[in-house]
Formats: C-alpha cells, structure tokens, sequence
C-alpha cells in the first residue's frame, strides 16, 4: 500500500449520454471533473468506493478490451468473485481493490443500459511509498551554466534543481 489506501468519488450521468465525476476524495488525478465520459486512472493497490448517482437507471459496470464484463452492478462480472478485489455492490454505490490481475483487464467503464456513457481506464502501477520521481540524464559537457535531462518523471508534481559541486 501507499499514499493512495481509499479513493471515494462520485459518478453522475448527463441525462442518457455521458458520465461526470462530481466528487472525489483521497486522489485528485482519477479523473477530470465536470467532463463528460473523463479518462479515469485507476491504481494498482487501491481501494476505490464509486457513488453512482444514476442509481438503478444507469447501471455501472467496467469492461475488459472486448467488451468482457469485469464488474457490473447489472449481472455477474469475471472479478466479483475474486477475494483480493473484494468487490462489493451496495445499490448505489460500489467498492472494489484495483490488484494486478484487474489492473491487466481493465479498458471501460459503461452504463450497461446506455451505450453512449462510456468512458476508458487506465491504470497506474504502485512504486512503493518511496519518491515517484526519476530523471535521466546523459554525460555530457557543460560551461556550468546550463545542462540537458533526457527525461524526468514527476509523478506528485514538483520541480528538479541541479547544483554543482559548492553545494554541500
């Protein structure tokens, strides 16, 4: 487990043709909110409780690549019965572990009665609870004022600061 143990948001549907998150708690990237059908972004490790706003009316349910049901509060999805998703459908709302088997499946989130809200997922795999920040950097020259990085990752945000040899 790390930074992200429970994420809580709340899922509204736009009349019969979209999806929108109107809520979440406890991680800030699962999706855009107030967009119509937003991109959510599921972590690997993380417990997530869903609100369906839209009730019985707009069943929720989350799809594999083809179209494979994987979790659904309208019939039987491939994953329910796994212990470590632990999927639990309490009518309106729906709570479930995004572990590496589900993580490996998981593509759309749909509203099982109207084709038109769906959304897709992706996944993001949990590094451990140490910093979620890398950069890359090739050798290379310098006249000390300026030098290249081939690449940084910043996951929480921030900024990278490089100091020559005077700063002890």
């Amino acid at each position: 487990s790390g930074e992200f143990d429970a994420v809580t948001a709340t899922l509204n549907n736009v009349g019969i043709t979209a999806w929108e998150v109107t809520s979440i708690d406890g991680d800030d990237e699962l999706a855009a909110m107030d967009t119509e059908n937003p991109e959510l972004a599921f972590r690997v490790g993380t417990r997530y409780t869903i609100q369906n706003e839209g009730g019985s009316l707009h069943p929720l349910a989350f799809r594999g690549p083809d179209g494979e049901v994987l979790l659904s509060q309208d019939g039987q999805g491939s994953f329910e019965s796994d212990s470590e998703t632990n999927w639990i459908d309490e009518d309106t709302s729906v709570s479930f572990t995004v572990t590496d088997a589900l993580a490996d499946q998981l593509d759309t989130y749909v509203c099982t009665v109207h084709s038109s809200m769906e959304g897709s997922i992706r996944t993001i795999q949990q590094t451990g609870t140490d910093s979620l920040a890398d950069v890359t950097m090739s050798t290379q020259s310098t006249d000390g004022t300026s030098v290249t990085v081939d690449s940084a990752r910043l996951d929480e945000g921030g900024f990278v600061t490089i100091h020559d040899s005077r700063l002890t």
